[in-house]
């Protein structure tokens, strides 16, 4: 019986394979061969939620105290409008009315926020909309400055600054404290009868002796500025005619030659407050001026009567001269303020803001804020203060 050949064949194989490969196996084999790989079920991820836009007051609005500083730096039409599109604006600012009105009036117009106080203004109130009871009758509910009352102190602001500039282009420079002095005048052209008023120049806090001088001086400027032998062919009757008006803002139309631009409109004004028609005229018109408006623009009342109001220029005379001020004294220094430095002896030139006319707001007549301020100058016009 022949030997089996088969461990001998198994051994010369494993002799032929090359060293580091499996028996059995080529190295071509080992090199192709790839890894079995696991295939691992992760979870799905979840659907992505498109980002939410971004607005700039609904996000103000989650910060009471934030919002209500931003409003102040809105004007006052913005401010309006944003009041009445948006509902959150809306109860915010209802919510605490009167503290917001009186912020934006401050931050605008501190002067005039603190002389046209809203309490003295009763049809520029409103009932507060947040409800809350009167300090003393608990069975009604408070008054609060509403947004004409806001109108009407930024336009006296506009107002008077303008007064101001306007005479000092002319080189009729009024003291800084003209600005305050202007707006108490104001206040007293309000007021539509003697008593009061007469009343209201006896509060020493109120009209200060500083304050008596410095009115002084603006009626001195103004009729410097009307009696100009180059520019101008007035007289001091103009001076008497625009300081018979209930408003500063005439004095302004007359500074910037938008009102009183013919003499046709200068003898309808003299007929409006001064003119005495003969009994068989009285039942005419003249000059446009209705019969039953002839002659009474300067009686108390706004017009009813009986007695003729006192102007401001008329009332300052009066009270300088109670208090014992010697105010003769002072009108050379009164005329010659503002026309030469003292210091370098040159003559003042008008500063950037003197030149500056630019107006925020441009507001005509039968705006509520006019209306407000008193344009109105015939009789039964409006009278938005009430001290009663």
């Amino acid at each position: 019986m022949a030997p089996s050949t088969q461990p001998i064949e198994k051994l010369q194989n494993q002799a032929t394979q090359p060293e580091g490969h499996p028996v059995g196996r080529s190295p071509t084999s080992v090199l192709t061969a790839r890894p079995k790989v696991t295939q691992l079920s992760l979870p799905a991820a979840p659907p992505t939620k498109p980002r939410a836009a971004f607005f700039i007051f609904p996000a103000l609005f989650q910060h009471v105290d934030i919002m209500m500083e931003v409003s102040q730096y809105l004007d006052v039409d913005t401010l309006v409008s944003l009041y009445a599109i948006s509902r959150d604006f809306h109860a915010l600012v209802s919510a605490r009315m009167s503290t917001t009105l009186l912020s934006h009036a401050r931050f605008h117009a501190p002067e005039s926020a603190s002389t046209f106080l809203f309490k003295a203004y009763k049809k520029l109130c409103v009932p507060d909309p947040a409800q809350r009871p009167h300090p003393v009758q608990a069975e009604e509910v408070r008054l609060v400055p509403s947004f004409r009352w806001l109108r009407m102190v930024l336009y006296r602001e506009e107002v008077v600054r303008d007064i101001i500039r306007l005479l000092a282009r002319e080189e009729h420079r009024l003291p800084p404290r003209a600005s305050l002095t202007l707006k108490r005048m104001w206040l007293t052209m309000d007021i539509s009868t003697n008593a009061k008023r007469v009343g209201l120049m006896h509060n020493h806090a109120f009209w200060t002796n500083e304050d008596l001088r410095v009115a002084t001086m603006f009626f001195m400027k103004l009729d410097m500025r009307f009696m100009d032998p180059v520019e101008s062919d007035g007289e001091n009757a103009l001076r008497k005619l625009v300081m018979a008006q209930r408003s500063l803002a005439f004095v302004r139309g007359v500074l910037d030659r938008s009102m009183l631009t013919t003499h046709t409109h200068l003898l309808a004004m003299h007929v409006r407050h001064g003119y005495r028609p003969s009994p068989d005229l009285s039942h005419y018109s003249i000059l446009g001026v209705p019969a039953d408006q002839v002659g009474r623009g300067e009686l108390e009342n706004r017009g009813e009567g009986p007695a003729i109001l006192l102007r401001p220029d008329e009332l300052v005379m009066q009270e300088a001269i109670r208090r014992g001020i010697q105010m003769e004294a002072l009108y050379l220094d009164m005329m010659l303020y503002g026309f030469i430095d003292l210091t370098t002896f040159e003559d003042i030139l008008p500063t950037p803001e003197e030149l500056d006319m630019e107006r925020e707001m441009k507001w005509g007549d039968g705006h509520p804020a006019t209306v407000a301020a008193g344009s109105g100058t015939g009789a039964g016009a409006e009278d938005p203060m009430d001290l009663s």
